[in-house]
């Protein structure tokens, strides 16, 4: 059976290493910082910065998925009705929730740090930064 997990951390980490050559590229093309070059460099610093850490979520996550399917760390085995099995998937999605939780936060938190740096920039412009910090405040209340 295919490890989903480590396909996940595998496209995170190509998404990693395009965004870290992304930050160069301003340069590269001779795009001026003010013109737009730092805002690239910028966005793309952002995104290899959260994809790294999607990476590393999903990778230790492919290794313990890794160990159960190879038989390693399992405990029991049983069989389950339709009805049962049920039952235990809704526990598992909330289990599954919980353990995404740390990482939804962390990404919240990426969110509102670039929209009150993007507000203590430019409080002309307020609009968007109020916005974007609006977006993020409402969504982590669901």
């Amino acid at each position: 059976m295919p490890n989903p997990e480590r396909q996940y951390a595998l496209i995170s980490a190509a998404v990693t290493v395009l965004a870290v050559l992304l930050i160069f590229l301003p340069g590269w093309m001779g795009v001026d910082g003010m013109n737009g070059g730092y805002a690239i460099s910028f966005v793309a610093l952002w995104m290899a910065i959260s994809a790294a850490l999607v990476a590393w979520f999903f990778w230790r996550r492919a290794r313990q998925v890794d160990r159960i399917l190879n038989g390693q760390d399992v405990w029991a085995r049983w069989q389950y009705t339709p009805a049962e099995w049920q039952v235990y998937a809704a526990a598992e999605q909330e289990v599954r929730l919980e353990e995404n939780r740390g990482l939804w936060w962390l990404m919240t938190g990426m969110c509102l740090v670039t929209g009150v740096v993007f507000w203590l920039i430019d409080r002309e412009d307020s609009f968007s930064s109020s916005g974007l910090i609006f977006c993020c405040m409402n969504h982590s209340k669901s």
